[in-house]
């Protein structure tokens, strides 16, 4: 029953951020000077262009080590912990908890983690390039996320976070369709975020 409500939290929480970002006319200069608006269209726009083409490709498997791959399991199960979470410090205002939050992730890089020099070269030489982009920009949100909290800037808020799903969607539909299902090359739906 947890996980229900966490789903259908999760779920609500993010389609309002796009329903909100989606109606959102007018453009502040926050975020590195950019207007939020033009980033988010531009983003929409590049996740529908990525989508017609998405299923067109099947996703990629990840092939590394058991040992490896354990430790890259406990920092997904982290980063969803940490996701999950971000929906109650959200609808409560808890500020600071979503800047530890997002902090947590922001440096909770796999590449940081104390792994033999064996285990660096192996993530190094087999993770694939658009997974240590996807990898790269989610830790990047996060840090943004913090930010913006202690700022308490809830569109902001919602606006990295709603980045941050979407990252982790597309890592998922392109790298791990077989852990997650809806995700599979011929679900024509699975590039849309």
């Amino acid at each position: 029953m947890k996980k229900l409500l966490t789903a259908l939290l999760v779920c609500a929480s993010v389609t309002a951020i796009a329903a909100d970002q989606d109606g959102h006319e007018k453009s502040h200069d926050k975020a590195n000077g950019k207007a939020k608006q033009h980033g988010y269209e531009k983003a929409k726009s590049q996740a529908k262009s990525k989508g017609k083409h998405h299923g067109e490709h099947k996703a990629q498997s990840i092939h590394i080590s058991q040992e490896l791959r354990a430790v890259l399991n406990q920092e997904m199960q982290q980063i969803k912990g940490g996701m999950e979470s971000l929906v109650f410090a959200t609808v409560s205002g808890n500020w600071g908890k979503i800047s530890s939050v997002g902090h947590q992730i922001k440096h909770s890089y796999i590449m940081k983690q104390k792994l033999t020099k064996k285990q660096r070269h192996e993530l190094h030489d087999k993770l694939p390039m658009g997974f240590k982009q996807l990898d790269k920009k989610l830790h990047n949100y996060a840090g943004m996320l913090a930010h913006v909290a202690k700022e308490h800037d809830m569109e902001l808020v919602n606006y990295y976070i709603y980045k941050m799903n979407e990252t982790c969607a597309s890592c998922h539909a392109q790298y791990a369709s077989d852990k997650f299902p809806g995700f599979k090359a011929n679900n024509k739906h699975a590039g849309d975020h």
